[in-house]
């Protein structure tokens, strides 16, 4: 069986500022910076057959680094790209609530009956990510491929892979810089592991104080 290792581009400002980036391109956070390193020093020394990556700079940055920590070839799949978000791209989320309130409402609520004006639909970005992973997993059997993409890439493919529709979009959750781990013979494959961050936080706990469940932290130390 071959393992795929996806894993969501690094924090860029966009991200850290909550403004939509879809096809768009940030530069990377000085919290981004920092997971880049953690991320492909997790992998060095690995043996990889190939890194795979969106063509945006977001993501082409952490797969170079993976290649050059693991000494694996790179290439690039446009397929791999982030879903394309129209007229939402480049807005703050506060001003997309404001301008396009009934989308936004529908977006958290039934994501799959959304298609972004002047972008795509879920059914199109699953289309291209069920194509990538099934080419992949021919072109490397048995092997092991690190593919670096976007989150509702990851969102669609672990999704799919546990049988689920995709109105649960949004019941996945994928940080920045977190490894989710395929493994199989044939797309979507088998779920290994979902969101792991153990590389930039160093436990489980940590990870989730650094995703914002303090409660969740607080009663691991009082139980």
């Amino acid at each position: 069986m071959t393992a795929i290792f996806v894993l969501r581009h690094p924090q860029t400002t966009w991200n850290k500022a909550e403004r939509y980036q879809g096809r768009l391109d940030a530069p990377l956070s000085a919290e981004g910076r920092r997971q880049l390193v953690l991320v492909a020093q997790a992998f060095r020394g690995e043996s990889l057959d190939c890194v795979v990556t969106s063509p945006l700079s977001r993501a082409r940055v952490l797969g170079e680094a993976i290649a050059t920590s693991t000494g694996a070839s790179m290439q690039t799949d446009a397929r791999l790209v982030e879903m394309a978000q129209g007229a939402w791209e480049g807005l703050h989320v506060s001003e997309i609530r404001a301008r396009f309130p009934a989308t936004f409402r529908e977006w958290h609520l039934r994501p799959d009956d959304v298609r972004f004006p002047g972008g795509e639909a879920l059914a199109d970005v699953e289309r291209r990510t069920i194509g990538a992973f099934h080419d992949i997993y021919r072109c490397y059997p048995g092997g092991s491929v690190a593919v670096v993409s976007h989150s509702v890439v990851v969102q669609i493919i672990a999704l799919r892979s546990l049988q689920m529709d995709l109105r649960f979009l949004h019941t996945i959750k994928i940080s920045n810089a977190s490894v989710t781990t395929m493994c199989g013979n044939d797309a979507p494959g088998s779920l290994l592991s979902l969101n792991v961050t153990q590389a930039l936080w160093g436990s489980p706990v940590q990870c989730a104080r650094a995703e914002g469940c303090a409660a969740a932290v607080t009663r691991s130390h009082t139980t």
